[in-house]
């Protein structure tokens, strides 16, 4: 009877153990996967401002290669 007890118990520890192992690891993964999910999500703001300074800096290079064209236009 004793050992019976004594038996049921470390098996109670072990699941208990195995359990909170599993638990730690997939603790563990999800704030990995938390942590590259804030960092891609960074990056992907980075892009989209130096995106829109780049768009801004071609549209006033166009308007002025069109200027620059209507000049040389109007010489000839």
């Amino acid at each position: 009877m004793e050992w019976t007890v004594v038996t049921v118990i470390i098996a109670l520890v072990g699941l208990v153990g195995v359990f909170c192992g599993c638990a730690w690891k997939l603790a563990r993964e999800l704030q990995n996967n938390t942590d590259a999910t804030r960092h891609q999500t960074e990056t992907m703001n980075r892009f989209r401002q130096e995106n829109q300074d780049d768009h801004r800096g071609f549209s006033d290079k166009l308007d002025n290669h069109e200027h620059r064209i209507t000049f040389l236009e109007a010489q000839k």
